[in-house]
């Protein structure tokens, strides 16, 4: 069984030593010389946009899968038409490529999400302060990640100059919602229809970018589980989802705000690959290559710590003295990358919160 994957970044590196496991061969599809799963697989290095590569790819491989989502849509989805190798769809890309088309998405489903007004020119920012209000935050309604492209506003005045802060491109402004936590929930579905949930977890970013997920998330009671994992029933059962699928949420008191999702392995599941029985990678192999769907259940209780622009040179000593575990994706440090991540496992959340400390001092992060 052979399995290509668009992309070549530390997801892909995941997908493919999840599935030497399974006896799975990979072949990575990638714009960039030197990428991170170019380590440990078959690479072609091409053009998402070019028609006859893509197609080649495809014929190449018994099933096709993705590690981000800024791909053609239109592309994938003339190619994957009569066929089902490609998990997820291309229908959610489609879904998923704006901002606005989600939340357009989670309303027709009875989704909760933050008031939302879509700013197509700059002549709309007016109506979206009023008819939202302040605060606020806009953010590109395509593109952006890891705290790109946003930009919080707390007055009217701070509005008057965001269509050229943020490039002159159609944005969503959304209102300011003072949620508790964030808490994020992975879950996946096979080609049969059945689902498996990760238990919620809860992220902490810093500077936008996720610095630490904690795994259960603390103080979460079953029905805010089993909210959560309506939301992704919702989701799948609505377009035949087959594979991974990460919802952002905001809690609320009792309620959960849908924020964003995520059409592939997120980041937030990282701690499944030591805390879980089975990790989002393995499972989302499975369900795309129509095998059983392994136990998410955690093992014990984790904390992931993103290393982000610099890698400690103490990860070493960490192994020795903590035990922890250490992944390196191999990319070449700059400020604002995700360079690798550091899980955390223990049995009880005291000694979990105890060996995190360690690893922050002996780390200095």
């Amino acid at each position: 069984m052979k399995v290509g994957i668009l992309g070549g970044g530390q997801l892909a590196q995941m997908l493919i030593q999840a599935g030497r496991e399974l006896g799975v061969k990979f072949e990575v599809f990638t714009s960039e010389q030197g990428c991170p799963a170019g380590q440990l697989a078959e690479v072609t290095v091409g053009s998402f946009n070019d028609q006859a590569q893509m197609v080649a790819f495809f014929k190449r491989n018994h099933f096709i899968t993705y590690e981000n989502e800024n791909l053609s849509v239109e592309l994938l989805q003339s190619i994957s038409e009569n066929s089902s190798s490609l998990f997820p769809s291309a229908n959610i890309l489609e879904v998923i490529s704006a901002r606005f088309s989600q939340k357009q998405f989670f309303h027709h489903l009875g989704i909760p999400t933050a008031p939302v007004f879509f700013v197509e020119n700059s002549s709309d920012v007016p109506s979206a302060l009023e008819k939202v209000g302040v605060p606020g935050i806009f953010k590109t309604n395509r593109l952006g990640y890891d705290g790109k492209g946003q930009k919080q506003i707390t007055c009217l005045a701070e509005g008057v100059t965001v269509w050229n802060d943020l490039g002159s491109v159609p944005l969503v402004y959304e209102q300011w919602i003072p949620f508790e936590r964030e808490l994020s929930l992975v879950a996946c579905r096979d080609r049969f229809g059945k689902m498996v949930f990760y238990p919620l977890v809860e992220n902490i970013h810093k500077k936008g970018i996720l610095e630490l997920t904690w795994a259960p998330a603390e103080n979460v009671s079953p029905d805010l589980q089993r909210l959560a994992e309506s939301y992704a029933v919702s989701v799948c059962q609505k377009i035949n989802y087959v594979g991974v699928l990460a919802l952002e949420l905001f809690q609320w008191g009792t309620q959960l705000l849908i924020n964003e999702m995520a059409s592939r392995v997120h980041n937030t599941g990282h701690w499944s690959i030591e805390g879980a029985q089975t990790s989002q990678f393995e499972n989302h192999l499975r369900a795309g290559l129509g095998l059983s769907l392994g136990d998410p259940q955690p093992c014990g209780y984790s904390a992931m710590l993103n290393l982000i622009g610099t890698i400690p040179a103490q990860i070493e000593q960490l192994k020795k003295e903590i035990g922890v575990f250490v992944h390196l994706y191999g990319k070449n440090p700059q400020p604002g990358r995700k360079l690798g991540h550091i899980t955390v496992v223990s049995e009880n959340t005291h000694s979990l919160k105890d060996k995190l400390n360690r690893v922050r001092g002996i780390c200095g992060i």
